[in-house]
Parts: C-alpha cells; structure tokens; sequence
C-alpha cells in the first residue's frame, strides 16, 4: 500500500480483479480512509487499486506455489519496480 499516494497493489494468481473481493476491498480502502484522516491529510481522492503482474494459474489449489514461484522471480530478476498488469 502506499497511503500517501492512496494506491493500494494487490497479487492475486487467479484470473479476475479486485471486484471477485468486494468485502475485502471494503475494509481496506477504509482503514486507509481511517489512517489518512488521523494523519491530517486533506484530499480525498478515491483508492486506486493495482493489480501486480504475477504467473497465473489455472485452478483453485496451487497458489502458494504461485506465489512461491512469483517471489523467486523476482529475487533471480533482481526487480524492485512492481510489475503492473496491462
């Protein structure tokens, strides 16, 4: 998450968007509203979410490999942008 960017970058290996996760969406972009409003800061823009481009798998029970297989891609490819989906 960056807060002061209110941008939030989220790795899901399951074909879909953000939308699949309404309840979570929900909570997060609150505590963030919530953070931001102790913190003092005035604007109000709306959360944007970003989906972080990762392998993609084709069924329901491999994604911890996926995400195993995400975070050695990238330490062997030495990144450190975050890769966004297109």
């Amino acid at each position: 998450m960056d807060l002061s960017r209110l941008m939030v970058y989220y790795l899901d290996s399951l074909p879909g968007d953000w939308s699949k996760y309404p309840s979570m969406k929900k909570t997060v972009d609150a505590a963030i509203l919530k953070f931001r409003s102790k913190k003092n800061y005035r604007n109000r823009k709306d959360i944007t979410w970003v989906r972080v481009q990762c392998p993609q798998q084709n069924n329901s029970v491999d994604c911890k490999f996926f995400v195993l297989r995400f975070m050695r891609d990238i330490i062997a490819l030495n990144r450190i942008d975050i890769p966004k989906m297109v």
